[in-house]
């Protein structure tokens, strides 16, 4: 809890976050009960597969471990302290990157480049921006009418898909909602 509220409602940027062989580029918001942002909403797909799901983040990954190492040579102690300012370590990450200790450069630099943290599970599906599941593909026809259910279609995020939150989302709804609208309406004429 010290750590969420350290860095709470501060963006973590430019960051990559992996999961499950997949990686995802982009920021993460350190929240009172834990983490958010479109990095953990494109892994959801492999995060829901996992029995133990876990994130890894890489701070700097227009760095290597060496590189960072490298930016710390003369640093005898206080590596955290020291990195903040040399690697340009955020509030956010430090505040995660201040739950382990360091006795050299070499372990903070692992520990910035993949800095796994376990997850427990996602907030309640009334808080949803967006969810996952739906009327799955084969069920439809062309026209997004469900087969089974002959007059009955459906859109957005009533079939199962994903796509990032935002406008990329906000476009594939109103794209289906308008392929479904006229299907609908033709049927009526």
């Amino acid at each position: 809890e010290e750590v969420l509220t350290a860095g709470e409602g501060k963006p973590i940027k430019n960051i990559h976050v992996s999961a499950g062989g997949q990686v995802a580029i982009g920021e993460l918001m350190l929240t009172r009960y834990g983490l958010e942002g479109g990095a953990i909403y494109q892994l959801g797909t492999a995060l829901r597969g996992m029995e133990q799901p876990a994130i890894a983040i890489d701070f700097k990954p227009t760095f290597t471990r060496e590189q960072l190492v490298v930016k710390m040579e003369s640093v005898r102690r206080d590596f955290l302290k020291e990195a903040t300012v040399r690697w340009k370590l955020g509030e956010p990450a430090v505040a995660i990157l201040s739950r382990g200790t360091y006795q050299d450069a070499e372990s903070l630099a692992r520990e910035v480049k993949h800095c796994v943290i376990p997850l427990t599970g996602p907030r309640p599906i009334d808080e949803a921006i967006s969810s996952a599941g739906g009327v799955r593909w084969s069920e439809l026809d062309a026209d997004l009418m469900v087969k089974k259910l002959p007059g009955l279609f459906v859109a957005g995020e009533m079939i199962d898909w994903e796509a990032p939150t935002g406008g990329y989302l906000m476009q594939g709804c109103f794209a289906s909602a308008t392929r479904a609208a006229e299907a609908a309406a033709g049927r009526l004429v």
